[in-house]
């Protein structure tokens, strides 16, 4: 019997195990996450032979880097509810329970977060025509907001799902999202860098095991007054670790001149997308991000710019 951190003779692959497995991944886009169905600029644009960011398949980790007040959990919301009906779960840390739920029920149904609150107020649960946001489309989605999680809870957790071990889940996550890295707990011995580098270090062995595609939000670190509001590979919060732990790096900001325009820059492609900046309507009201009307920002031929 293997005792715990005894040397253990790893599987080696030949050269044609290895194409059979890729083989079977790419064909397999049902455990995928495509960007392109929440933005189609992710995706084959006019004009080019190739989509901007090929999908995220299982044991591939995305880190969303964005400032405080940018949207980064509204960013991962969105890119989760576009996955219908692929399941996936959300390590809320940051939002309780109940203004998550009113965030999904607002950019369901187009309307204002203030409605769904005031819709629910008046809602009488023994009416059936008692007039609630509707959450269809919704069902594929699994949230976890308890306070103080650690990644062993996470593994944990997922683990369970995978095995079919959660009473009240159908299907088993392809993706995973941790919202936000800055929350996770654990025994910090070490300085917060020293923690944070553990804790993003370990983030593509978490995805490899549990076969998942991870999502991590991150803050990014506080730049000063006259700093460009754009984010970078290396504007990630408390460690330089963050940077090199994930497959895609997607950098978000809103412009400072009209708070709707969002863009998000793949800062880090490992397959492809580097460098590439995708624009996005951000509505604070509904917390939806959706394509960026052409309309808004290129003019009509012969239009002055």
């Amino acid at each position: 019997m293997t005792q715990p951190n005894q040397p253990r003779v790893l599987p080696v692959l030949d050269i044609k195990a290895m194409e059979r497995e890729y083989h079977k991944r790419v064909v397999d886009t049902s455990a995928t996450v495509d960007l392109a169905d929440w933005l189609p600029a992710f995706g084959k644009t006019p004009g080019r032979d190739r989509p901007v960011l090929r999908p995220i398949r299982g044991g591939e980790v995305v880190i969303i880097l964005a400032d405080v007040g940018a949207g980064k959990s509204c960013i991962l919301q969105n890119i989760f509810a576009a996955m219908y009906p692929k399941v996936c779960m959300i390590f809320q840390l940051e939002l309780p329970p109940d203004l998550c739920y009113e965030r999904f029920a607002a950019m369901n149904n187009s309307m204002d977060c203030y409605t769904v609150e005031e819709l629910y107020k008046n809602l009488n649960p023994r009416d059936p025509n008692s007039k609630r946001p509707g959450t269809d489309g919704l069902e594929h989605i699994y949230t976890i907001a308890e306070p103080r999680v650690t990644l062993g809870d996470i593994e944990a957790t997922v683990m369970a799902a995978k095995e079919s071990k959660i009473p009240n889940m159908t299907g088993k996550p392809i993706a995973v999202g941790i919202d936000y890295l800055g929350l996770i707990t654990g025994d910090k011995r070490g300085s917060r860098y020293e923690f944070t580098s553990e804790v993003a270090n370990s983030f593509k062995p978490l995805a490899k095991t549990l076969d998942v595609a991870l999502i991590v939000t991150c803050q990014i670190h506080r730049k000063n007054q006259d700093a460009s509001v754009e984010v970078g590979m290396h504007d990630a919060r408390d460690s330089g670790q963050i940077e090199g732990c994930g497959d895609v790096l997607l950098g978000a900001w809103r412009e400072p001149d009209d708070r709707r325009h969002m863009k998000l820059r793949i800062c880090k492609g490992r397959k492809d997308g580097d460098g590439e900046i995708v624009d996005a309507l951000f509505d604070g009201r509904s917390m939806s991000i959706t394509p960026w009307p052409v309309s808004v920002y290129q003019p009509l031929p012969g239009e002055p710019l």
